[in-house]
């Protein structure tokens, strides 16, 4: 099998002198055309003036046969101006037979002191005379040199061939060998880019495939490593005790099956977590639309929080919008996004601190926010807080204390489930602002 290198050259070639010799063909028989009516024209003027010199001298065409018959050449007839036919023949008109009128159209008139004393009628489509050798040789020569240009042409075609088939060639085997190694599971391969043009848009576009895949399974590594993590704690304590219990090395008391449970309920809430976030990036979230009250929903958040921060002696803040506002969203769902920020918030905001919730309407969107006055976190971490299995620094948290490292990644599906998003940022006075922007909707009343 011919490889597609060769094809194209093939092809290219093909029809580079295919098109060079059906042009050459056209010119050389356009030109052999023009040039041979001007040789004929050229002939027949010449003649005419022989005959007009020659009639001019003699007054009539009586002599012309005995004194000089070479001025009418042998393939030319003259014709008196009565349409008789006094030297030559043509065909079904022999000499002294008057020709039709149609024919003397195409004949050339020879005049002397501005009267009509004859007609020429070439009788073939040569030229007549010397001029006969000269079309010949010119004929002759052109063809050559026209077919000399045929060749030289096929040869730059032929080169051309070969140089556009490797360009369109060579990034495509690159892309061969680098598709076959993504194929072979080594994700990450790269193409070089070579052009602007649609395969170097098409190598763009394979090399962020790649890296893409590559960040992919990086990710889905990292993830299974972090959900063996996970589950290795709470599975270890759970086994351990189990175990002890079953030895008899530690008895059954409400101490020893609460801390069971504690670590069963922290599986399930694992699991429902891997759960939840793997059904909203797969876009297949189930919502509850309904209209919710943003000033209400904000306050009934607030006051379930509300002993949990007097525990913690932080102080809730609210900044509430100045007429209430109805949008379109389901209230579980919201509620779940502002338990993980509200939780974090409290999580990372030192005693005698205080956390605001605000919201207010932008550009025709709704803006709700949570500002703690902690002390922020990285700006380079910034991008990485709503991945999977995030958390932050320990010395960050007030308590120690760590979720599973999904609320983040679950708030932002759940925000864009509504068509909304979610993103983090330092207050220049210290502290995370975690902003949501919504879309505004209203349900429509029937």
């Amino acid at each position: 099998m011919k490889s597609l290198s060769t094809r194209l050259i093939i092809a290219l070639v093909g029809v580079s002198v295919g098109a060079i010799v059906v042009l050459a063909v056209l010119v050389s028989l356009l030109a052999f055309q023009q040039f041979n009516n001007l040789i004929d024209n050229q002939s027949q003027e010449r003649l005419v003036e022989r005959l007009s010199d020659y009639y001019r001298q003699n007054e009539s065409w009586q002599a012309l046969q005995q004194d000089d018959r070479r001025l009418l050449p042998p393939d030319a007839v003259l014709v008196s101006p009565e349409g008789v036919i006094l030297f030559g023949e043509l065909p079904d008109f022999p000499p002294g037979k008057a020709v039709s009128p149609a024919l003397l159209k195409n004949a050339s008139e020879i005049q002397v002191r501005e009267r009509t004393v004859g007609f020429i009628l070439a009788r073939s489509g040569r030229a007549m005379g010397l001029l006969a050798n000269v079309r010949n040789r010119f004929v002759a020569d052109f063809f050559g040199l026209v077919w000399l240009s045929v060749l030289g042409m096929a040869v730059l075609a032929s080169v051309v061939a070969v140089w556009l088939s490797r360009g369109l060639s060579r990034p495509l085997k690159e892309l061969q060998i680098a598709t076959q190694t993504v194929a072979e599971g080594q994700f990450g391969a790269q193409v070089p880019v070579r052009s602007q043009d649609e395969m170097g848009q098409l190598a763009q576009s394979f090399n962020q495939m790649s890296q893409q895949l590559a960040n992919s399974q990086t990710l889905r590594r990292q993830m299974t490593a972090d959900i063996a993590h996970e589950l290795r704690t709470p599975l270890s304590v759970i086994l351990g005790h189990t175990e002890a219990l079953a030895d008899g090395v530690l008895p059954t008391s409400p101490e020893t099956l609460n801390i069971l449970h504690e670590e069963a309920q922290r599986l399930q809430r694992l699991i429902e977590d891997l759960r939840t976030l793997s059904i909203a990036e797969a876009s297949e979230l189930h919502l509850h639309l309904q209209s919710l009250a943003i000033n209400e929903f904000l306050e009934g958040t607030l006051l379930r929080y509300q002993p949990l921060a007097n525990a913690k002696q932080i102080q809730l803040n609210a900044e509430l919008l100045p007429q209430e506002l109805s949008i379109v969203a389901d209230p579980d769902r919201l509620t779940q996004v502002f338990n993980n920020l509200l939780s974090n918030a409290l999580q990372h905001t030192p005693a005698d601190g205080s956390i605001l919730v605000s919201a207010r309407q932008q550009d025709g969107q709704l803006l709700l926010s949570t500002l703690d006055s902690g002390t922020g976190i990285p700006a380079n971490e910034l991008e990485n807080i709503f991945g999977r299995f995030y958390r932050l620094d320990k010395s960050r948290s007030r308590t120690g204390e760590n979720g599973s490292g999904l609320g983040l990644a679950i708030a932002r599906a759940i925000v864009r489930a509504h068509g909304g998003e979610i993103k983090a940022s330092n207050a220049v006075k210290g502290g995370l602002r975690m902003e949501i922007r919504l879309p505004i909707t209203r349900k429509e009343t029937p």
